[in-house]
């Protein structure tokens, strides 16, 4: 079916499933094809194929498979060899994610110096969710709190990210923006992300677990999303996530 005129965040699209934007895309993550025992392949073509930590699960959703990350049993996953600098100066963070712990935070996405999560060097949380919110943000930028959320709702949430933009850090929830800040990233010497494990409490998410819940596609890009690719990808998956 394809629907006209559709209008979201003053940013229009022609149809109700649009692919992916493509353009910059530096890893992609999607349970949906590219779990494979340990390893959860890197769909992108670049090989930044991450290892899966502690044994998650999948689960179904409308069909579709998605991961499942228990705090309880500290799972995560992580590209073992790093991303080197390639991130430093613009990035952007697209994931689909259900927090499946009501008013129990959690942290998705944190960045690390290297692979084994060793806490005596770099570590900084950047996306998750507070007992009651949505935050995000990166190393010396401030974060950004962002909407409410429910333990029955897929959200699809986004970080994007340049040096050279002012502001240079942008967030959104659900294809719309929900603030932005100012402020040079300080970078590791080599940059490691981890999906469901947290590091230091940059972004308001005090003692937080490990994340709980499913997550769905994670995609990173080596450049700064602009408002209508956001809402390209939003509108291309959630019908998947019912969202």
């Amino acid at each position: 079916m394809i629907i006209s005129g559709v209008t979201l965040n003053g940013v229009g699209f022609v149809s109700d499933t649009p692919p992916i934007v493509t353009n910059g895309i530096y890893a992609n993550y999607d349970p949906a094809t590219g779990i494979s025992g340990s390893t959860f392949n890197d769909s992108s073509g670049n090989g930044f194929n991450a290892t899966l930590v502690n044994n998650p699960t999948t689960a179904l959703v409308n069909g579709k498979t998605v991961l499942q990350l228990s705090a309880a049993s500290s799972q995560y996953y992580v590209y073992q060899n790093g991303y080197g600098t390639d991130l430093d100066n613009a990035f952007t963070f697209d994931v689909w994610a259900r927090n499946l712990s009501a008013g129990t935070g959690g942290i998705l996405i944190s960045e690390w110096d290297n692979a084994v999560l060793s806490t005596g060097g770099w570590t900084d949380d950047q996306m998750g969710f507070s007992t009651g919110t949505i935050n995000m943000g990166v190393y010396n930028t401030g974060y950004i709190t962002g909407p409410g959320w429910s333990s029955s709702s897929w959200y699809h949430i986004v970080m994007s990210y340049d040096q050279n933009l002012s502001p240079c850090l942008t967030c959104y929830v659900n294809g719309i923006v929900v603030g932005s800040a100012p402020g040079t990233k300080g970078n590791p010497g080599a940059t490691y992300l981890t999906m469901g494990a947290p590091g230091n409490d940059y972004i308001g998410i005090a003692n937080t677990p490990f994340f709980n819940g499913y997550v769905g596609a994670w995609k990173i890009y080596n450049r700064a999303l602009t408002a209508n690719e956001v809402v390209k990808n939003f509108a291309a998956l959630r019908g998947r996530y019912g969202a």
